[in-house]
């Protein structure tokens, strides 16, 4: 196939579809690291106590053996001691302090990765995510809060151990605002939300949808920056992640849990980000023009001159092939 440029929508960017440029690889072989498997031995993760990791936040389940488990990390990129928050501004350089908060979830089991929990299990981070995220968010100081994974050394893991990672930051990162910014001028052009339109027109075509089930939906951007890139939507309309029902979070384990299985099996277990997008955290803000998604981006590419040069990304694979070779039956 010919090279295509596709506009990514929700981000406002230019994409490159080069698949000659994948040459003769088949799916698997654009992902050829192995991930090193780290002994329980070492885990700091295995004996909480002995490792200074207790006491946690909280547990789920709250009663009987735990599963998962919210800390506050040991090494913080942010701390709460700072008292001032505007440090030093002038005509170009501002500094403010690095107030905020950096905290672990952590699943029980060290062999057990994220593919491999239970529906239940999945459900129960979720949960206690969207506890966490409530109990920070009622810091006025805090604007946004990220929550993420890193599976895998090649995108940052240095613990083998599945975890992930809430850090709350005290400003609206410039790559939130951006696509918030540029969801609000779809909006007020259109008088309709952007996201709920992708899913609309993603649904009606099928071709790059992964999985759906009663209230997600799970597929392959037009504009994919990566290749087999996988976001998972809540069908309907929701602005946060964090007032989300259980029944929505439930369907989303669901989804997540098979687009993660389906990417292990099908592109021999790549590493990979995931995070979850949701609005800015405590400005009273309604957004009725943004929706709160999962993006899943297994590792395979690395930002070289041109991409670095022009922020436009070089996707080797078509979202239609890859959502093809993603596809799981609901």
């Amino acid at each position: 196939m010919n090279s295509e440029l596709r506009f990514n929508a929700l981000r406002g960017e230019w994409v490159l579809f080069s698949p000659k440029r994948q040459g003769a690889k088949r799916p698997h072989d654009i992902f050829e690291k192995k991930r090193p498997v780290s002994p329980k031995s070492k885990c700091p993760f295995e004996n909480l106590e002995k490792s200074g990791n207790l006491p946690p936040y909280f547990q789920f389940p709250e009663s009987g053996s735990w599963k998962t488990a919210v800390m506050p990390n040991k090494f913080p990129g942010l701390d709460t001691s700072p008292k001032e928050h505007i440090l030093h501004s002038e005509k170009f350089h501002m500094t403010i302090a690095g107030y905020g908060y950096h905290d672990l979830l952590i699943t029980k089991d060290h062999e057990t990765r994220f593919s491999e929990l239970t529906e239940g299990e999945i459900f129960d981070v979720f949960q206690a995510l969207r506890k966490r995220y409530l109990q920070v968010s009622g810091d006025p100081k805090i604007d946004y809060i990220s929550m993420f994974q890193n599976w895998g050394p090649s995108v940052g893991a240095s613990l083998y151990h599945p975890h992930m990672q809430i850090i709350a930051l005290p400003v609206v990162p410039s790559h939130i605002s951006h696509e918030l910014v540029y969801s609000l001028r779809c909006y007020e052009k259109h008088k309709s939300c952007l996201y709920c339109d992708i899913i609309k027109s993603e649904r009606k075509g099928k071709k790059r949808i992964v999985f759906e089930n009663k209230h997600v939906v799970a597929f392959v951007p037009y504009a994919a920056q990566e290749p087999y890139e996988v976001l998972l939507f809540p069908k309907e309309h929701e602005v946060f992640f964090e007032t989300a029902s259980d029944a929505v979070l439930k369907d989303m384990a669901i989804a997540f849990k098979k687009v993660l299985k389906s990417i292990q099996k099908k592109l021999s277990d790549p590493d990979y980000n995931m995070y979850i997008h949701t609005a800015p955290a405590t400005d009273g803000g309604e957004y009725p023009y943004h929706h709160w998604y999962i993006r899943i981006l297994p590792k395979s590419n690395i930002d070289a001159g041109f991409e670095l040069g022009t922020g436009v990304q070089i996707n080797t694979v078509f979202p239609e092939d890859a959502a093809k070779l993603l596809r799981l039956q609901g």
